[in-house]
């Protein structure tokens, strides 16, 4: 058969018979990483198929990257929205050669129908499929320039013009709910105050067993004879009593959310998918030793009572379940990361399969002990944060879970990272302040696709944040007055402010702590506390956050009032009657506006004014009056807050 094509494909002339599907941009999903594969489709409007091939030269081309040798092949999708009969497939070549192939059918199933060895050197090569599918695979084995592909054939029924869903109208979020921080266990959770929430990094190999990566024999049984440890865990030294944290947590009212990552010394190394050799990373039963952890997790920790014998536990823990400490389980932490090996690295696709294995058991198709809504139905799963702002990865795992559970996503949460840099290279990035970033912008155009295509989904932004030591890849470095801690206070509370506009129901600053003695590395002085002769001090940013939480409680975002390069958002309250109007300079040079007359709605005489402070957990208060409904004021790039 793959004889027959090579000969049929050689046969054809540069001209073709049938239409040219029309390919949009919006429905190409590249599942490797990120590289520009619309430019596959992107020159074919207008052509004159009567005149053949032959005089159409396509100028822009597809290079996926010089990526390392695992990652290959790459691969990308091409959803016709409904059945086609796809009669044949054109492709232009440029430069090198190596194996293009184009398979038919559906993630996990596809079957292959065209193999192209890319050799005439800017030519077409035309090749038959005569086959009915709605997805098309493209599969590139090396790093190629294709310029362009045209598919052949029509729909096999009639494509209507439906226009899309608009947009759902994001719930308002107070702040008292929207405000969170990373942390670790054994944080100092007494400067918690300012939050109602965090997220909690918790490495599964604590929980099963904790042993050395790489090595070849484990004290640990593993999958199916776990034996599970929380309270103490097997990690931290008999030490880290997640019961005793939690619940200390819950005293407190601050909800927490772990972020269960990494992998179990006894399937592989640390970073790598959880599966064994053997196992296919697109099936979700590849998954089932992971998912069987966190229905473990959730069944302790949610609120349902599971019965004793589904549950797993050391000997030296006495079985328990529906203790009710957690709401929302996350299931990994940044799966597409862009930087990691192949076997590292979650395609949208593989991550779908693990996120149904995780959230459900896939549809219970594995057992009745394998997800987190198989142990409590209602607990909330959050998908591991994506690295980057990542529309495409999100529309591959929306389509996966179109083919493989009949639209019903496996998540609860939409869950998104992303730091205001120059470049995501950390040889080449600089930190850049959230409004020169266009975070609003970015942030607002995920949260318009996440609700209206994945309708009922929070959105959440987990990491974001800034170095203290101008050293890093990401610090900050003085500006004009500001510190370095200073400038990292004032882009955290800025960058809180831009978010809180977007739609995002929930956002939590990377991190409460410095995560190591701070030599200028990536992310170690990120904390909004740092160690100072043995004990955590607060930085300028500990205080910054708990005055924009002290100040804000129950108001949300309302409207932009920005004009003239100054930044106006008000805020109102939850019963409507008062309202906070916070007013900045988004500049990063010191700008400072004397005399800045303000505009507020308010027939009182004096309104009150806040301001950060370095040493104040309230920031610094003052009167000022209010005349022909306006207040006059010093506006700079340290954020006012106006309550009237």
């Amino acid at each position: 058969m793959r004889l027959l094509i090579f000969l049929v494909a050689g046969m054809m002339c540069g001209r073709v018979n049938g239409q040219a599907i029309k390919i949009d941009a919006g429905s190409v999903y590249n599942l490797s990483l990120e590289s520009n594969v619309s430019a596959l489709f992107d020159e074919q409007e207008g052509i004159d198929l009567g005149k053949g091939l032959d005089d159409f030269k396509p100028v822009s081309a597809w290079f996926p990257g010089w990526l390392k040798p695992s990652f290959f092949p790459v691969e990308v999708v091409v959803d016709l929205g409904v059945e086609h009969q796809v009669d044949s497939v054109a492709i232009y070549d440029s430069e090198g050669s190596g194996l293009v192939q184009v398979s038919t059918g559906a993630p996990g199933s596809w079957s292959l129908k065209v193999e192209d060895r890319s050799e005439k050197y800017y030519q077409w090569s035309i090749s038959p499929v005569n086959t009915k599918t709605r997805l098309l695979k493209i599969s590139l084995y090396s790093a190629l320039n294709i310029k362009e592909i045209i598919f052949f054939g029509s729909a096999s029924r009639r494509v209507g013009n439906t226009p899309p869903p608009p947009a759902m109208v994001p719930k308002r979020v107070p702040f008292q709910e929207f405000l969170g921080v990373n942390i670790l266990v054994g944080d100092p959770i007494e400067y918690l105050g300012f939050t109602p929430w965090v997220r909690e990094y918790h490495n599964w190999n604590w929980d099963e067993g904790n042993e050395n990566y790489g090595q070849e024999a484990y004290d640990y049984d593993g999958f199916p004879n776990n034996k599970p440890k929380w309270n103490p865990s097997y990690a931290g030294g008999g030490g880290w009593h997640f019961d005793r944290f939690y619940t200390q947590l819950q005293s407190r009212n601050i909800e927490i959310v772990p972020c269960i990552q990494g992998n179990v010394a006894w399937i592989s190394g640390k970073e790598m998918k959880p599966i064994s050799a053997d196992e296919e990373a697109i099936q979700p039963i590849s998954y089932q030793e992971h998912a069987a952890h966190l229905f473990q997790y959730a069944a302790r920790y949610g609120s349902s009572t599971i019965p004793a014998r589904q549950l797993k536990t050391h000997e030296q823990e006495r079985p328990k379940s529906g203790l009710d400490l957690v709401k929302y389980i996350e299931n990994w932490n940044e799966p597409d990361g862009w930087w990691k090996k192949r076997e590292e690295f979650f395609s949208p696709f593989e991550f779908a399969a693990m996120l149904s294995a995780d959230y459900d058991g896939h549809m219970g198709t594995i057992d009745s002990t394998t997800g987190i809504k198989s142990a409590d139905p209602n607990l909330n799963v959050v998908m591991g944060g994506l690295s980057y702002l990542n529309i495409n990865y999100l529309k591959a795992i929306k389509l996966w879970s179109d083919v493989h559970r009949e639209g019903s996503l496996p998540f609860d949460v939409v869950n998104l990272h992303h730091y205001s840099l120059t470049s995501r290279n950390p040889k080449e990035r600089e930190a850049l302040s959230p409004e020169e970033d266009g975070l609003k912008e970015k942030l607002t155009s995920m949260v318009d696709y996440a609700k209206r295509d994945m309708p009922g989904k929070e959105v959440w932004l987990t990491e974001f944040g800034y170095d203290t030591n101008p050293r890093s890849p990401q610090g900050v470095d003085k500006i004009g007055r500001f510190s370095s801690e200073e400038v990292q206070a004032l882009w955290l509370a800025r960058s809180v402010l831009e978010i809180s506009t977007t739609g995002v129901d929930r956002a939590a600053m990377y991190m409460l702590r410095d995560v190591a003695v701070d030599r200028g590395r990536l992310y170690q002085s990120s904390g909004l506390l740092r160690k100072v002769n043995g004990e955590w001090k607060p930085k300028a940013s500990w205080y910054y956050m708990s005055t924009l939480s002290s100040v804000m409680k129950d108001f949300y975002f309302s409207q932009d009032r920005s004009r003239n390069g100054v930044k106006i958002y008000d805020y109102v309250s939850g019963d409507a009657k008062k309202t906070i109007t916070v007013i900045w300079s988004p500049t990063s040079s010191d700008k400072r506006i004397k005399g800045y007359k303000l505009p507020v709605n308010t027939r009182e005489r004096v309104v009150n004014i806040t301001r950060f402070s370095s040493t104040e957990p309230n920031g610094t208060k003052k009167a000022l009056s209010v005349k022909g409904g306006e207040v006059i004021l010093e506006v700079n790039e340290s954020p006012t807050f106006v309550a009237y």
